[in-house]
């Protein structure tokens, strides 16, 4: 007797991707409601689940287009953390820290972050021309470590 064929995953419909759109995240409409009314509640959100269980898309999909198209944010790249030291960077401050800007900073080159904090980091992010894989100019993130410091900004309602 045979056995059926696999039915797809829940993740493999939800892989990452720059190019995937809100109908690959299908029938995840709730999920994408209340984490919007959380992200939008609250001054600090961890968001957190098992591998493979389609942050990553539901993020990209549905959150990130809604914040920026619909509530008018400024979205800041997607960060991710890792254990891991790049070729040519020696010894970094914090490895977790560091591996978090890397993933967000879009400059050439990384040892730069070596000694960098995550504050620092925030507030010395600036929009510039970057080049993308084929070598055209695009708008990316990237640390400037000569930029002037932005101070930051209060809580919605709280009085300096």
């Amino acid at each position: 007797m045979s056995q059926p064929p696999n039915p797809p995953t829940p993740t493999s419909a939800r892989a990452p991707s720059a190019t995937s759109s809100a109908t690959s995240s299908f029938g995840r409409e709730r999920e994408a409601r209340d984490l919007l009314a959380r992200v939008l509640s609250e001054r600090l959100l961890l968001f957190y689940a098992q591998s493979g269980a389609g942050k990553s898309s539901l993020l990209r999909t549905r959150l990130i287009p809604q914040l920026q198209e619909e509530k008018g944010f400024v979205v800041l790249p997607v960060g991710r953390v890792s254990g891991e030291l790049p070729v040519g960077v020696a010894q970094v401050d914090n490895i977790f820290v560091f591996n978090l800007l890397l993933s967000m900073d879009e400059g050439a080159d990384p040892a730069r972050l070596a000694h960098v904090t995550l504050t620092d980091f925030l507030a010395r992010l600036t929009r510039q021309s970057v080049p993308d894989a084929e070598g055209r100019e695009r708008r990316g993130w990237v640390y400037d470590a000569g930029a002037t410091l932005r101070p930051p900004r209060p809580a919605a309602g709280v009085t300096p």
